[in-house]
């Protein structure tokens, strides 16, 4: 790989790492969270009250997310994958606003 390709990748690496951070320092502050689990993924996987219908509103409102409910031990898990600032932005500003 090209030096200036690792730089890239390093950069974009950092950038997402940083958005995970807000993301996951965001959706600690809403209501619905019971709890965000550890991750060094380009995800977050978060267990919500009541997340069924916590996708439905999302999914109403152009927010894509995997329900994750039906897996083993995964009940009322969501999963968001981190985006840029401003989506992770969003997600953190609808979830609040849907208490």
């Amino acid at each position: 790989m090209a030096p200036e390709a690792i730089v890239k990748m390093q950069a974009r690496v950092d950038e997402l790492k940083q958005n995970r951070q807000i993301l996951i320092e965001g959706l600690l502050t809403c209501e619905r969270v019971e709890k965000v689990f550890e991750t060094e993924a380009n995800f977050v996987l978060i267990r919500f009250k009541d997340a069924n219908r916590l996708f439905d509103e999302l999914k109403t409102r152009s927010i894509f997310i995997r329900n994750q409910t039906a897996q083993i031990s995964l009940d009322g898990c969501l999963r968001i994958s981190v985006g840029t600032r401003s989506e992770c932005e969003k997600v953190i500003e609808t979830i609040r606003a849907l208490g």
